[in-house]
């Protein structure tokens, strides 16, 4: 376990010294607010809906204001959220109650052709009220 945590620390140093553009103001945390457009393959008036209990995948492009101001593309898995209340994630707040396992890949491009990828691992999930959503994401 120790080996592959130095090696994931080594990987995202690399990619943070290979890519200066990507170091926030602190000279280290990525700082950026995004924009683009989202395309979701399925909905049911206007709300983003699994078809037949499969996980619904969108796909997001845009830029990034920030941290070099990368363009980026993305990709996005969201778990059905089950009926069973007692199965939505807890932390959820009030508003927005219902929710489930997301997973998510961006890929920052930057304009020296440099590539920055950012992945999201278990314990990510996502709360919604059916039309708004909040993401709360771990990864590398």
């Amino acid at each position: 376990m120790k080996k592959g945590i130095f090696i994931a620390m080594a990987a995202l140093g690399l990619a943070l010294f290979a890519v200066p553009e990507a170091h926030g103001v602190d000279g280290q945390t990525l700082n950026m607010s995004i924009s683009g457009g989202n395309h979701i393959a399925s909905d049911m008036d206007g709300v983003p809906t699994p078809v037949d209990g499969q996980a619904l995948t969108a796909l997001q492009v845009g830029i990034a204001k920030g941290s070099g101001n990368p363009s980026l593309f993305s990709t996005a898995t969201l778990q059905e959220a089950p009926e069973d209340p007692s199965q939505w994630p807890p932390d959820c707040p009030a508003q927005l109650p219902v929710g489930n396992d997301i997973s998510v890949t961006i890929v920052f491009t930057y304009n020296d052709g440099s590539l920055l990828s950012v992945a999201t691992e278990a314990g990510s999930f996502y709360c919604t009220d059916g039309v708004n959503f909040t993401v709360n994401a771990v990864g590398t």
